[in-house]
């Protein structure tokens, strides 16, 4: 704990059972701006503390909660459909949490064999309705990603080299320190590529015949290289396409000089 006129750390003591803190330079300079002979009670300071990272927090989940309800409004945009992705994927975990709390509860005897059974096959009817949905909004996003960067792509089609941006992770950016509206600009249709739609886009630039790539303007805040590398790599080699052989990919960080190809 620091004094907040003079910045120098406070001394913790005890006068049981009370424990507090006082500013020592007080003591010998009436004429500072610390509070002098003032006593801070530890468990006042943690309260304050606690509502002060509380508040925080609340405002944080507010402008999450904001962004999320502009995706779900937005229908048949981008950030639409992988925010239902997402909830998509948070029910799944739901139901696969509820079919093992059903089994445990049949295996202990709190629940008879025909209550079991009727439980775990509604779990996965509802599990296999959810898949069929995914699938199917996975595919939109799909044809989404490629119409939007459609025009782009035919403009550098067949090209040998190419930089193309690899800007953020969606979990990181959702989750990381911009504000509500930013996040919602680069999220939008006309923000920047993440790393999956970059991932998407360089598989079929190297089926046309691209063999070198670099993958740019990163953010700092809302990607890690090794991570932007990763999901383009992942991506082209699903497609069946062998690194060093079919193309040789780099990552240009912020801050760092770009191997010359």
């Amino acid at each position: 704990v620091h004094c907040g006129a003079c910045g120098r750390t406070m001394q913790r003591q005890k006068h049981s059972p009370v424990v507090y803190y006082t500013c020592l330079k007080s003591v010998s300079n009436r004429e500072t701006a610390c509070p002098v002979g003032e006593r801070f009670i530890e468990a006042d300071l943690e309260r304050i503390v606690k509502n002060d990272l509380l508040e925080k927090l609340r405002l944080l989940v507010d402008a999450d909660d904001r962004l999320y309800a502009a995706a779900a409004a937005s229908e048949g945009t981008e950030e639409n459909i992988r925010f239902r992705l997402e909830q998509i994927e948070k029910r799944m975990k739901q139901i696969s949490l509820k079919r093992t709390g059903a089994y445990e509860r049949y295996a202990d005897g709190y629940l008879d064999r025909e209550l079991y059974l009727a439980e775990r096959d509604k779990l996965y009817a509802e599990a296999d309705t959810l898949t069929e949905e995914k699938d199917k909004l996975e595919k939109e996003l799909l044809s989404l990603t490629r119409s939007k960067n459609k025009d782009m792509e035919d403009a550098v089609s067949g090209s040998d080299l190419i930089l193309i941006e690899s800007n953020h992770d969606i979990g990181m950016l959702r989750n990381g320190p911009y504000n509500y509206n930013l996040k919602r600009r680069i999220l939008s249709d006309k923000g920047h590529l993440s790393n999956v739609a970059c991932a998407d886009l360089v598989t079929r630039l190297v089926q046309n015949g691209t063999t070198r790539l670099v993958l740019g303007h990163l953010s700092k805040e809302n990607n890690i290289p090794e991570l932007a590398y990763q999901t383009s790599r992942a991506s082209l080699e699903t497609a069946g396409a062998k690194e060093n052989a079919d193309y040789i990919m780099y990552v240009a960080g912020s801050d760092m000089r770009t191997v010359i190809l």
